[in-house]
């Protein structure tokens, strides 16, 4: 609670990186789990990886809106290993 400016947005940044990992973490294993391509469910992974990197670097840097266009990608990353896991465990 003592931390300003780029501190306390560098803290922020780590404390919101935790809370995006069950979600990755549940997309990458359904996807694997039902046989989705594994060069595209890691392609997706590292983008969500690269993604959140630069939203933790464009918090610190105090750029909302830059930050929230980073977030988006990542989601619909998220989001597109959980399609793989819908389209490829029907097979």
């Amino acid at each position: 609670d003592t931390l300003t400016g780029w501190r306390r947005r560098a803290h922020l940044a780590h404390l919101n990186a935790f809370e995006a990992t069950p979600a990755i973490v549940a997309g990458v294993v359904g996807a694997e789990l039902a046989g989705a391509p594994r060069a595209h469910v890691d392609a997706l992974a590292l983008a969500f990886v690269a993604l959140r990197a630069l939203h933790a670097a464009l918090y610190i840097a105090d750029r909302p809106m830059w930050r929230s266009h980073a977030w988006r990608l990542g989601i619909i990353c998220v989001i597109a290993l959980f399609v793989d896991a819908a389209v490829y465990g029907q097979r």
